[in-house]
């Protein structure tokens, strides 16, 4: 019954940019953390993986950033069709956590998206 409630959320929720507070996007989460392994294993870069909230108080987000060493600040990162890219506007986006992308997997396993 639970995988079924959770494959109708996730139907539902898919076309949407946000999901649940308890649940972060659907599409977000396996696209930062894809970001994510993508960008460390092509530019050798430090990444990371920024969890937080959006202009509604219920709707959480996740997305991948990576560290520029010349300008020593934190760059966003998204997919764009098949390449990972700098992304310059996130929106309305207030992280409040971020991991590694091994945090980031265990969280995930521990939130139960993934088994």
């Amino acid at each position: 019954m639970y995988k079924i409630v959770i494959l109708i959320c996730t139907i539902i929720l898919l076309p949407s940019c946000l999901a649940s507070f308890n649940a972060t996007k659907p599409n977000c989460v396996p696209t930062s953390l894809y970001c994510a392994v993508t960008y460390s294993y092509q530019k050798q870069e430090k990444v990371r993986i920024a969890i937080g909230d959006t202009k509604n108080p219920f709707l959480g987000h996740a997305q991948a950033q990576y560290f520029n060493k010349s300008e020593k600040r934190w760059i966003w990162l998204e997919r764009k069709s098949n390449a990972v890219d700098e992304c310059n506007d996130i929106g309305t986006f207030y992280p409040k956590h971020y991991m590694t992308i091994s945090e980031f997997v265990t969280f995930i396993k521990n939130r139960k998206w993934i088994e």
